[in-house]
Protein backbone atom coordinates (compact mmCIF):
# COMPACT_ATOMS: atom_id res chain seq x y z
CA UNK A 1 0.00 0.00 0.00
CA UNK A 2 1.97 2.87 -1.11
CA UNK A 3 0.13 6.12 0.43
CA UNK A 4 1.37 6.99 3.66
CA UNK A 5 1.23 10.24 5.57
CA UNK A 6 1.79 13.29 5.36
CA UNK A 7 0.42 13.73 1.98
CA UNK A 8 1.16 16.08 -0.87
CA UNK A 9 -0.99 17.89 -3.15
CA UNK A 10 -0.57 17.58 -6.97
CA UNK A 11 -0.78 20.92 -8.00
CA UNK A 12 -3.03 21.06 -11.28
CA UNK A 13 -5.97 19.28 -9.26
CA UNK A 14 -8.95 21.13 -7.53
CA UNK A 15 -8.96 20.11 -4.26
CA UNK A 16 -12.18 17.95 -3.97
CA UNK A 17 -10.85 16.16 -7.28
CA UNK A 18 -7.54 15.31 -5.37
CA UNK A 19 -9.72 14.00 -2.97
CA UNK A 20 -11.52 12.23 -4.72
CA UNK A 21 -9.02 10.30 -6.75
CA UNK A 22 -6.77 9.97 -3.78
CA UNK A 23 -9.62 8.17 -2.40
CA UNK A 24 -10.49 5.95 -5.65
CA UNK A 25 -7.04 4.69 -6.14
CA UNK A 26 -7.34 3.79 -2.36
CA UNK A 27 -10.76 1.44 -3.15
CA UNK A 28 -8.82 0.14 -6.62
CA UNK A 29 -5.86 -1.12 -3.53
CA UNK A 30 -8.00 -2.16 -1.23
CA UNK A 31 -9.65 -4.75 -4.15
CA UNK A 32 -6.43 -5.45 -5.70
CA UNK A 33 -4.24 -6.36 -2.73
CA UNK A 34 -6.60 -7.27 -0.13
CA UNK A 35 -9.95 -8.45 -0.98
CA UNK A 36 -8.86 -11.39 -2.12
CA UNK A 37 -6.56 -11.71 0.91
CA UNK A 38 -9.49 -12.07 3.14
CA UNK A 39 -10.93 -15.58 3.94
CA UNK A 40 -14.44 -14.77 4.77
CA UNK A 41 -15.76 -13.36 1.54
CA UNK A 42 -18.64 -11.80 3.27
CA UNK A 43 -16.41 -10.32 5.67
CA UNK A 44 -14.58 -8.69 2.99
CA UNK A 45 -18.18 -7.41 1.14
CA UNK A 46 -18.49 -5.35 3.85
CA UNK A 47 -15.62 -3.99 4.33
CA UNK A 48 -15.50 -2.55 0.67
CA UNK A 49 -18.84 -1.27 1.82
CA UNK A 50 -17.93 0.77 4.49
CA UNK A 51 -14.42 1.87 2.35
CA UNK A 52 -16.79 2.65 -0.59
CA UNK A 53 -19.46 4.36 1.94
CA UNK A 54 -16.81 6.36 3.56
CA UNK A 55 -15.44 7.47 0.33
CA UNK A 56 -18.40 8.49 -0.64
CA UNK A 57 -19.27 10.66 2.73
CA UNK A 58 -15.91 12.27 2.15
CA UNK A 59 -16.37 13.24 -1.16
CA UNK A 60 -20.41 14.33 -0.93
CA UNK A 61 -19.24 16.57 2.38
CA UNK A 62 -16.47 18.73 0.58
CA UNK A 63 -19.62 19.43 -2.26
CA UNK A 64 -21.99 20.59 0.25
CA UNK A 65 -19.19 22.45 1.82
CA UNK A 66 -17.96 24.04 -1.20
CA UNK A 67 -21.32 25.28 -2.08
CA UNK A 68 -21.72 26.99 1.25
CA UNK A 69 -24.14 24.54 2.58
CA UNK A 70 -22.35 23.73 6.03
CA UNK A 71 -25.28 22.05 7.66
CA UNK A 72 -25.95 19.47 5.72
CA UNK A 73 -22.02 19.21 5.26
CA UNK A 74 -21.84 18.61 8.82
CA UNK A 75 -25.36 16.30 8.62
CA UNK A 76 -23.48 13.86 6.32
CA UNK A 77 -20.18 13.78 8.20
CA UNK A 78 -22.28 13.23 11.00
CA UNK A 79 -23.69 9.99 9.80
CA UNK A 80 -20.97 9.00 7.77
CA UNK A 81 -18.64 9.06 10.64
CA UNK A 82 -20.77 7.03 12.98
CA UNK A 83 -20.75 3.89 11.15
CA UNK A 84 -16.87 3.86 11.24
CA UNK A 85 -15.97 4.89 14.45
CA UNK A 86 -18.86 2.39 16.48
CA UNK A 87 -18.92 -0.59 18.05
CA UNK A 88 -18.69 -2.17 14.52
CA UNK A 89 -15.21 -1.54 14.18
CA UNK A 90 -13.76 -1.48 17.96
CA UNK A 91 -10.64 -0.91 16.46
CA UNK A 92 -11.03 1.96 15.35
CA UNK A 93 -10.05 3.71 18.77
CA UNK A 94 -7.81 3.01 21.65
CA UNK A 95 -7.62 3.14 25.10
CA UNK A 96 -4.98 5.04 26.67
CA UNK A 97 -4.54 3.30 29.68
CA UNK A 98 -4.06 5.30 33.17
CA UNK A 99 -0.52 7.47 33.60
CA UNK A 100 0.10 7.89 30.10
CA UNK A 101 3.05 10.30 29.85
CA UNK A 102 2.43 13.31 27.40
CA UNK A 103 3.63 16.87 27.22
CA UNK A 104 2.50 20.26 26.50
CA UNK A 105 4.38 23.15 25.13
CA UNK A 106 3.64 27.03 25.08
CA UNK A 107 5.91 29.72 23.49
CA UNK A 108 5.35 33.45 26.58
CA UNK A 109 8.07 36.06 26.64
CA UNK A 110 6.25 38.17 29.03
CA UNK A 111 5.72 36.24 32.31
CA UNK A 112 8.94 34.84 34.45
CA UNK A 113 7.18 32.45 35.48
CA UNK A 114 3.65 30.09 34.77
CA UNK A 115 1.19 28.49 36.52
CA UNK A 116 -0.51 25.20 35.57
CA UNK A 117 -3.22 27.21 34.35
CA UNK A 118 -1.29 28.73 32.03
CA UNK A 119 -0.51 25.78 30.35
CA UNK A 120 -4.22 24.09 29.83
CA UNK A 121 -6.81 24.56 27.63
CA UNK A 122 -7.20 28.56 26.63
CA UNK A 123 -9.91 29.31 29.59
CA UNK A 124 -13.39 30.13 28.74
CA UNK A 125 -13.43 33.69 29.08
CA UNK A 126 -10.58 33.59 26.27
CA UNK A 127 -12.06 31.58 23.58
CA UNK A 128 -12.29 34.44 21.29
CA UNK A 129 -8.24 33.29 21.19
CA UNK A 130 -9.05 30.19 19.52
CA UNK A 131 -8.25 30.73 16.24
CA UNK A 132 -8.51 27.95 13.43
CA UNK A 133 -5.70 25.27 12.28
CA UNK A 134 -5.89 21.55 11.42
CA UNK A 135 -7.91 20.44 14.73
CA UNK A 136 -9.27 23.25 15.74
CA UNK A 137 -12.83 25.14 15.49
CA UNK A 138 -12.19 28.78 15.86
CA UNK A 139 -13.77 29.37 19.99
CA UNK A 140 -13.64 25.72 20.72
CA UNK A 141 -10.88 25.26 23.36
CA UNK A 142 -9.24 22.26 23.08
CA UNK A 143 -6.57 20.61 25.39
CA UNK A 144 -3.57 19.44 22.67
CA UNK A 145 -0.90 16.91 24.20
CA UNK A 146 2.34 15.31 22.08
CA UNK A 147 3.92 12.23 23.00
CA UNK A 148 6.97 14.15 23.21
CA UNK A 149 8.95 17.58 23.69
CA UNK A 150 10.33 16.55 20.32
CA UNK A 151 7.16 16.80 19.04
CA UNK A 152 5.84 19.87 20.67
CA UNK A 153 8.83 21.62 19.46
CA UNK A 154 7.98 20.58 15.42
CA UNK A 155 4.92 21.72 15.86
CA UNK A 156 5.77 25.20 17.34
CA UNK A 157 7.96 25.54 13.90
CA UNK A 158 11.19 25.06 15.95
CA UNK A 159 10.67 27.76 18.33
CA UNK A 160 13.96 28.74 20.24
CA UNK A 161 14.20 25.72 22.66
CA UNK A 162 15.53 27.35 25.65
CA UNK A 163 12.54 29.73 25.81
CA UNK A 164 9.69 27.45 25.02
CA UNK A 165 7.49 26.54 28.15
CA UNK A 166 6.52 22.74 28.92
CA UNK A 167 4.94 20.81 31.42
CA UNK A 168 4.09 16.95 31.27
CA UNK A 169 0.73 15.45 31.92
CA UNK A 170 -0.54 12.34 32.75
CA UNK A 171 -4.41 10.96 32.09
CA UNK A 172 -5.84 9.71 35.37
CA UNK A 173 -9.11 8.04 34.27
CA UNK A 174 -8.77 6.07 30.74
CA UNK A 175 -9.28 7.84 27.84
CA UNK A 176 -10.88 6.54 24.25
CA UNK A 177 -9.37 8.13 21.18
CA UNK A 178 -9.91 7.90 17.43
CA UNK A 179 -6.57 6.93 16.62
CA UNK A 180 -5.39 7.75 13.11
CA UNK A 181 -2.64 5.79 12.84
CA UNK A 182 0.77 5.80 10.29
CA UNK A 183 0.96 2.69 8.28
CA UNK A 184 3.93 1.83 9.15
CA UNK A 185 3.66 2.28 13.16
CA UNK A 186 0.54 0.07 12.83
CA UNK A 187 2.69 -2.46 11.02
CA UNK A 188 4.94 -2.57 13.82
CA UNK A 189 2.24 -2.43 16.32
CA UNK A 190 1.28 -6.02 14.92
CA UNK A 191 4.14 -7.73 15.71
CA UNK A 192 3.73 -10.98 17.79
CA UNK A 193 5.75 -9.73 20.47
CA UNK A 194 4.56 -5.85 20.83
CA UNK A 195 2.66 -5.51 22.92
CA UNK A 196 -0.36 -3.29 22.02
CA UNK A 197 -3.08 -1.52 24.89
CA UNK A 198 -0.99 -3.20 27.31
CA UNK A 199 -1.95 -6.35 25.97
CA UNK A 200 0.28 -9.10 23.55
CA UNK A 201 -0.99 -9.15 20.01
CA UNK A 202 -1.93 -12.97 19.12
CA UNK A 203 -4.05 -12.63 16.45
CA UNK A 204 -3.96 -9.49 14.37
CA UNK A 205 -6.27 -10.03 11.78
CA UNK A 206 -9.06 -8.08 13.50
CA UNK A 207 -6.83 -5.09 13.88
CA UNK A 208 -5.77 -5.37 10.16
CA UNK A 209 -9.17 -4.87 8.81
CA UNK A 210 -10.47 -2.48 11.26
CA UNK A 211 -7.42 -0.37 10.33
CA UNK A 212 -7.80 -0.54 6.64
CA UNK A 213 -11.72 0.49 7.01
CA UNK A 214 -10.42 3.90 8.52
CA UNK A 215 -7.62 4.70 6.90
CA UNK A 216 -9.35 6.92 4.39
CA UNK A 217 -10.45 9.49 7.08
CA UNK A 218 -6.65 8.72 8.41
CA UNK A 219 -5.22 9.86 4.23
CA UNK A 220 -7.39 13.06 4.47
CA UNK A 221 -6.50 14.25 7.37
CA UNK A 222 -2.87 14.12 6.93
CA UNK A 223 -3.15 16.39 3.83
CA UNK A 224 -0.35 18.62 3.94
CA UNK A 225 -1.67 22.54 3.42
CA UNK A 226 -1.14 24.16 -0.06
CA UNK A 227 -1.08 27.27 0.51
CA UNK A 228 0.63 28.25 4.31
CA UNK A 229 -1.31 31.93 4.55
CA UNK A 230 -4.09 30.70 3.10
CA UNK A 231 -7.57 31.84 4.56
CA UNK A 232 -9.35 29.25 3.74
CA UNK A 233 -7.84 25.92 3.74
CA UNK A 234 -9.54 22.72 2.64
CA UNK A 235 -6.95 20.40 4.10
CA UNK A 236 -9.18 21.70 7.19
CA UNK A 237 -12.37 20.94 6.71
CA UNK A 238 -12.63 16.74 7.44
CA UNK A 239 -10.34 17.18 10.44
CA UNK A 240 -12.61 20.02 11.65
CA UNK A 241 -15.23 17.99 11.47
CA UNK A 242 -14.24 15.08 12.76
CA UNK A 243 -13.11 17.05 15.77
CA UNK A 244 -16.44 18.30 16.06
CA UNK A 245 -17.96 14.90 16.25
CA UNK A 246 -15.68 14.17 18.87
CA UNK A 247 -16.73 17.15 21.09
CA UNK A 248 -20.76 15.88 20.99
CA UNK A 249 -19.46 12.03 21.29
CA UNK A 250 -19.91 10.50 24.60
CA UNK A 251 -17.36 7.51 24.92
CA UNK A 252 -14.76 9.14 22.86
CA UNK A 253 -12.43 11.81 24.07
CA UNK A 254 -10.35 12.99 21.57
CA UNK A 255 -8.24 12.40 18.45
CA UNK A 256 -4.50 10.56 18.32
CA UNK A 257 -2.55 11.86 14.85
CA UNK A 258 0.55 12.00 13.01
CA UNK A 259 2.23 15.23 12.30
CA UNK A 260 2.33 16.62 9.86
CA UNK A 261 5.53 18.29 10.73
CA UNK A 262 8.05 15.95 11.96
CA UNK A 263 10.13 13.74 10.06
CA UNK A 264 9.28 10.05 11.25
CA UNK A 265 12.15 8.77 8.99
CA UNK A 266 14.57 10.18 11.46
CA UNK A 267 13.55 9.25 14.81
CA UNK A 268 14.24 5.72 16.48
CA UNK A 269 11.93 4.42 18.90
CA UNK A 270 10.52 8.06 19.65
CA UNK A 271 6.62 8.39 20.14
CA UNK A 272 5.82 11.30 18.20
CA UNK A 273 2.08 11.28 17.67
CA UNK A 274 -0.32 14.56 19.02
CA UNK A 275 -3.33 14.37 20.95
CA UNK A 276 -6.70 16.66 20.81
CA UNK A 277 -9.08 16.94 23.45
CA UNK A 278 -11.77 19.04 22.38
CA UNK A 279 -13.94 20.82 26.15
CA UNK A 280 -17.09 18.52 26.88
CA UNK A 281 -18.54 20.70 29.00
CA UNK A 282 -18.67 24.75 28.30
CA UNK A 283 -18.85 27.32 30.89
CA UNK A 284 -18.71 31.08 30.86
CA UNK A 285 -14.95 30.99 32.27
CA UNK A 286 -12.48 28.58 33.92
CA UNK A 287 -11.79 25.43 32.07
CA UNK A 288 -13.74 21.94 31.29
CA UNK A 289 -14.27 19.83 34.44
CA UNK A 290 -14.21 17.14 32.50
CA UNK A 291 -10.73 17.32 31.58
CA UNK A 292 -9.94 19.08 34.65
CA UNK A 293 -10.77 15.53 35.79
CA UNK A 294 -8.67 13.74 33.58
CA UNK A 295 -5.55 15.34 34.05
CA UNK A 296 -2.35 16.35 36.28
CA UNK A 297 0.44 18.35 35.40
CA UNK A 298 3.15 19.40 36.18
CA UNK A 299 3.95 23.16 36.93
CA UNK A 300 5.72 24.75 33.25
CA UNK A 301 9.31 25.29 33.03
CA UNK A 302 11.84 25.92 30.40
CA UNK A 303 16.16 25.34 29.40
CA UNK A 304 17.00 28.41 30.27
CA UNK A 305 14.92 28.89 34.00
CA UNK A 306 16.70 25.20 34.91
CA UNK A 307 20.34 25.84 33.76
CA UNK A 308 20.14 28.80 36.35
CA UNK A 309 18.58 26.80 38.97
CA UNK A 310 21.60 24.28 38.63
CA UNK A 311 24.40 24.74 37.19
CA UNK A 312 25.31 21.11 36.70
CA UNK A 313 22.32 20.42 34.21
CA UNK A 314 24.36 21.48 31.19
CA UNK A 315 26.93 18.63 30.86
CA UNK A 316 24.28 15.87 32.11
CA UNK A 317 23.09 13.24 29.54
CA UNK A 318 19.78 11.09 30.44
CA UNK A 319 20.26 8.41 28.20
CA UNK A 320 21.20 5.34 30.66
CA UNK A 321 18.63 7.21 33.61
CA UNK A 322 15.81 6.52 30.80
CA UNK A 323 16.82 3.41 30.03
CA UNK A 324 15.96 2.62 26.44
CA UNK A 325 17.41 3.23 22.99
CA UNK A 326 15.66 6.67 22.05
CA UNK A 327 17.47 8.29 19.12
CA UNK A 328 16.99 11.32 16.25
CA UNK A 329 18.93 12.34 13.63
CA UNK A 330 18.36 16.35 14.08
CA UNK A 331 20.53 18.88 11.46
CA UNK A 332 22.97 16.37 9.85
CA UNK A 333 23.30 12.95 9.15
CA UNK A 334 24.47 11.34 12.39
CA UNK A 335 22.13 10.14 15.02
CA UNK A 336 22.16 11.49 18.48
CA UNK A 337 20.71 9.38 21.40
CA UNK A 338 17.47 11.14 22.65
CA UNK A 339 18.25 11.57 26.57
CA UNK A 340 21.47 13.41 25.29
CA UNK A 341 19.47 15.93 23.20
CA UNK A 342 17.51 19.28 24.73
CA UNK A 343 14.44 17.36 24.90
CA UNK A 344 15.56 14.40 26.67
CA UNK A 345 16.90 16.76 28.98
CA UNK A 346 13.70 18.62 29.88
CA UNK A 347 11.75 15.62 30.01
CA UNK A 348 14.05 14.17 32.27
CA UNK A 349 13.44 17.30 34.64
CA UNK A 350 9.65 16.78 34.59
CA UNK A 351 9.50 13.24 35.60
CA UNK A 352 11.21 14.86 38.87
CA UNK A 353 8.14 16.90 39.23
CA UNK A 354 5.43 17.06 41.04
CA UNK A 355 1.93 16.55 39.45
CA UNK A 356 -1.57 17.55 40.11
CA UNK A 357 -4.66 18.80 38.99
CA UNK A 358 -5.62 21.75 38.04
CA UNK A 359 -7.28 24.13 41.26
CA UNK A 360 -6.21 20.89 43.34
CA UNK A 361 -4.82 21.66 47.22
CA UNK A 362 -1.67 19.67 46.18
CA UNK A 363 -1.58 22.05 43.40
CA UNK A 364 -1.32 24.98 45.53
CA UNK A 365 0.62 23.40 47.45
CA UNK A 366 3.06 22.11 45.05
CA UNK A 367 3.94 25.43 43.47
CA UNK A 368 6.84 25.88 46.59
CA UNK A 369 8.65 23.17 44.18
CA UNK A 370 10.58 24.63 42.02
Amino acid sequence: MPLDFPLYQNDNLFFPQFVEKLLDDYVDIFKNEFFSEIDDISKAKRMLTRIEGLKQTIVDVLKYYYNGNLLRATQVFHVGISEIFSTKIPNSTQKLSINKRLYRARVCNYKAYLSREDIFHIGFENRHLVSTSRFSIPGLPALYLSDSTYTCWEEFRRYKIKKLWFSKFKNIRQLNVIKLERKSDFIRSIHPNYRYDNKIVENAEDLIYDYLVVFPISLICSIKVKVDDASFKPEYIIPQLLLQFVSSKRGIDGIKFPSTKVDYTRLRNIESYNYIFPVKKSLNAGFCSVLKDSFELTIPTNLEREEVASHTFAGETHSKIFGDHRSITLFDEHSTGYGETAFGKIEYILSRKRLAKIGSIEKRLSEFDL
